[in-house]
């Protein structure tokens, strides 16, 4: 394929790929052809925001982390170990990842976030540029029927930016238990959002 070059793997003997390019070429590829066309733009951002990976390292950052810039490391160290991300592996019977297949696993995911310009993955640090929300991510249990997290997420994006008392004191609950107590507020640290009702 363009950009690519065939290599063999000759520990093992398996069919692989290198790319020529480093992984921000293809980042700003990838972002370029967003801004171009906005139908094919609209497709890329489905496509990749409805990948159950690309949304459990969105819940890892937004939840678990909370902050406008996060260590590399702390990502590496601490994705796999989220309950959240363990419990899909095993419903999906996914191996646990080691240490070494963390390093390989979440710079991909990292840089398919950085694509659609959710972060801005920097050698060390990775840097949230704002919430990209989806129904998924105000959800606080995984059975939740999808029409409550979709309402959830609309209640959401008409109290944005700090409406809290527009939220009732259920959903409130539910979404400061998963992003903070500042969410909806002027403290919370993230004050641009998108909301990604389509996917």
């Amino acid at each position: 394929k363009p950009g690519c070059i065939k290599v063999v793997d000759t520990f093992r003997g398996i069919p692989s790929s290198a790319m020529r390019d480093n992984e921000e070429f293809y980042n700003n590829l990838v972002r370029s052809r967003m801004l171009s066309d906005a139908s094919a733009g609209g497709v890329i951002r489905r496509t990749i925001l409805g990948m159950h990976a690309v949304r459990q390292m969105m819940a890892f950052l937004y939840h678990g982390a909370r902050r406008p810039t996060v260590a590399r490391d702390f990502v590496y160290d601490n994705f796999f170990q989220a309950p959240f991300v363990k419990q899909f592996m095993e419903q999906e019977g996914i191996e646990e990842a080691t240490p070494e297949a963390a390093k390989r696993r979440c710079p991909f995911l990292l840089n398919l976030l950085a694509a659609v310009g959710v972060v801005e993955a920097e050698r060390k640090n990775v840097r949230i540029t704002g919430l990209v929300l989806t129904a998924d991510l105000v959800r606080p249990y995984a059975r939740e029927a999808q029409e409550a997290s979709a309402r959830r997420l609309r209640v959401v994006r008409d109290a944005w930016p700090d409406r809290a008392d527009t939220v009732s004191s259920e959903d409130i609950s539910i979404v400061r238990e998963l992003f903070g107590p500042e969410f909806l507020t002027s403290r919370y640290p993230f004050q641009q959002a998108q909301f990604v009702e389509d996917l």
